[in-house]
């Protein structure tokens, strides 16, 4: 196993990244005693979760469809399982290589069937992998009735940033413009077993608290309590819509706070990225459980913040951590900080690293 430095160039840190793969694997149900154990239960990956409205409709699903394309360009053949929630007829998972195009499931499903597909990387079906893409879209009459929102979310190894500094910021750009997010977050996120969710949330919630820049929670969770104008949480990419940008002062009040210099901002048509820093930051709470480029936009967009969280379901059965009650709440307020530690937060951004071209889009505004 290679030993990480400080001082080690990018390409040997990317070799060293692909050679412990497993170091960034958490076992199955590891807080779980009576579950078993044998799968790869979670995985710490760079994952990027877009929230939006019309999944139901030809236009959305062909944007899905688009989406999805690209993901492949990136991630090659990577993939090994399928996985469809409930659905109407066949298995519920089979492997990659004898599934349908994606296309062909859409042709499938009218208006008033939900949309419910996890591409995944594991070994076994059961794995978690790094390389992951995931869609959840209300049927037409549900998304009509309730205004839930629908949510597509895919994720690439850590690896993959480090070796192509920008191909993840125009993924989630990309996307996000395609689907006319409503908003959305892209930086380190847990990735859990596609089947054994459930039994693998505890991890979730107990490594949550040693690494606070990491997303937690199912999507689809969150995707039922969310509103157009309310976000879940800010991360290394933080998209907002138009409207929401103009509650939040506007793009000029924005970017004072967020200087340029620590700062990326993109238009993606129906509202903008904010990139905070060259590269997503884990907040590990033994160095810096509130870095400022995840405190500041926080604060920045802190009214327009839900209320509401939707991350972990069920209640802990057996002492086990979830993040439901007031640990879901301390972990949805991770990054808050009141008016007077504002300052020394501004004032530590300025020994942070700059941005720089490497790692930032040229259609910056």
């Amino acid at each position: 196993m290679t030993d990480f430095h400080p001082d080690m160039s990018r390409d040997a840190f990317a070799a060293a990244l692909r050679e412990n793969t497993q170091a960034q694997q958490f076992p199955g149900a590891m807080l779980m005693p009576k579950s078993r154990h044998d799968y790869v239960g979670a995985v710490i990956a760079i994952t990027g979760t877009l929230y939006f409205e019309g999944g139901y409709t030809q236009l959305k699903r062909e944007a899905i469809a688009q989406c999805f394309d690209d993901y492949l360009a990136q991630a090659g053949d990577a993939l090994t399982w399928l996985w469809r929630g409930e659905p109407p007829s066949g298995p519920p998972c089979m492997p990659y290589v004898k599934a349908p195009k994606i296309r062909d499931f859409f042709e499938t499903l009218d208006e008033d069937e939900k949309l419910d597909l996890q591409y995944t990387s594991g070994t076994k079906r059961e794995d978690a992998g790094p390389y992951s893409f995931y869609v959840n879209a209300a049927p037409a009459w549900a998304a009509k009735k309730t205004g839930r929102l629908d949510v597509l979310r895919f994720a690439l190894p850590f690896v993959d940033i480090v070796e192509q500094p920008k191909a993840f910021q125009t993924l989630f750009v990309e996307f996000a413009g395609r689907l006319q997010a409503l908003h959305g977050h892209g930086g380190f996120g847990f990735v859990l077993s596609p089947s054994e969710w459930n039994s693998n949330q505890p991890t979730e919630a107990f490594a949550s608290e040693q690494a606070r820049g990491v997303d937690v929670g199912a999507p689809v969770f969150s995707a039922m309590v969310l509103k157009p104008d309310t976000f879940k949480t800010v991360s290394w990419l933080t998209a907002i819509n138009r409207d929401m940008v103009t509650q939040a002062g506007g793009l000029h009040t924005l970017r004072s706070e967020l200087p340029p210099d620590w700062f990326a901002f993109y238009d993606y048509g129906a509202g903008i990225v904010i990139q905070a820093g060259n590269e997503p930051d884990l907040a590990a709470t033994a160095i810096d459980p509130k870095p400022p480029q995840y405190a500041l936009p926080n604060a920045a967009l802190k009214p327009l913040r839900s209320a509401v969280f939707g991350l972990h379901l069920a209640a802990s059965a057996a002492g086990e951590p979830r993040l439901t009650g007031l640990k879901g709440e301390a972990w949805v307020e991770r990054f808050d900080v009141s008016d007077e530690e504002l300052l020394d937060v501004k004032a530590r951004l300025l020994d942070t690293p700059r941005l720089d071209t490497t790692h930032t889009l040229d259609e910056r505004l």
